[in-house]
């Protein structure tokens, strides 16, 4: 099963004037995602409509015009909510929008407990021990650093188990170490839980390190969808859409410009960058 979008047209100004000079916030011709084993990166300059596009994935905004198809279900605004939410979870880039309760196991037992689900204290619990925050199962969410809150707030919709988890910038204000671990807990539960996961991000180390595809935005449109590590090979479209490239991809790229050396600049990992450097220094070594 899948979620897609098919010549889905969004606004947030629904005047008859923006009708009638085409002023969409969001234009999505096609776009699928599936429900397992999907690894995504949603990238874009500030207002490109990331946060738009992921909202109306969870329902909590509904296409102007368009099918937005959920299951084989066409949602709309008389759609039932908890059937997608529980298919589709979304955690906000600020955890503190999604936390109102006076205990941290209430908080995210409120999920489960809203979709009615078995044992929703229990769900609970097993969503803390994969986020290792059982120690702060009876404190007040407020109480909490933000990366504890961040963890919390993942929690609460892992509890209620969706098949779909989108993430809404997830790794700012995280030091080094909690960022590698929130990535990587991300990447066990793709591989081994097979969840897709869904990442709005401005950090092209994420991309190439982790997602497995790439959607950029532009002024509501999609520029481009495919692989992660082929999009940094489109020069024009990095230019185009105001991405960076990946701190080791810039610097290659320099290289190559600044020495003239014949190398291939789009490695993504300091190993195959330096199998590549060293290749071009033996090839020159041999024209000497």
């Amino acid at each position: 099963m899948s979620v897609n979008l098919s010549q889905v047209i969004f606004s947030y100004d629904s005047s008859r004037k923006a009708r009638i000079n085409g002023e969409y916030y969001l234009k999505v011709d096609n776009l699928t995602i599936n429900d397992t084993n999907e690894f995504i990166a949603i990238v874009g300059h500030t207002g490109s409509g990331k946060s738009t596009l992921t909202h109306l994935l969870n329902r909590l905004l509904v296409p102007a015009k368009g099918k937005l198809v959920v299951d084989e279900k066409e949602i709309t605004k008389r759609s039932k909510l908890l059937p997608i939410r529980k298919k589709v979870g979304l955690v906000f880039q600020f955890p503190e929008y999604q936390l109102f309760e006076d205990t941290v196991i209430k908080d995210i037992s409120f999920g489960p407990k809203n979709f009615k689900l078995d044992n929703p204290e229990a769900l609970a619990m097993d969503a803390m021990k994969i986020m290792g925050i059982t120690n702060l199962k009876d404190r007040n969410p407020f109480t909490l650093s933000g990366g504890q809150m961040r963890k919390v707030a993942i929690a609460g919709i892992l509890a209620s188990k969706p098949d779909i988890l989108v993430l809404d910038e997830p790794t700012v204000g995280l030091d080094s170490v909690s960022k590698e671990e929130l990535l990587e807990f991300l990447k066990d539960l793709n591989e081994n839980k097979h969840i897709s996961i869904i990442l709005i991000t401005h950090d092209m180390e994420v991309v190439t390190k982790y997602c497995k595809r790439a959607i950029v935005l532009k002024k509501g449109n999609i520029l481009y969808d495919g692989d992660s590590l082929e999009l940094f090979k489109d020069e024009k479209l990095i230019e185009d859409a105001h991405l960076d490239y990946p701190h080791l991809t810039r610097v290659m790229l320099e290289l190559k410009k600044k020495y003239n050396l014949d190398i291939d600049p789009y490695k993504f990992d300091a190993h195959s960058a330096f199998l590549e450097l060293e290749k071009a220094l033996i090839k020159g070594e041999a024209h000497e």
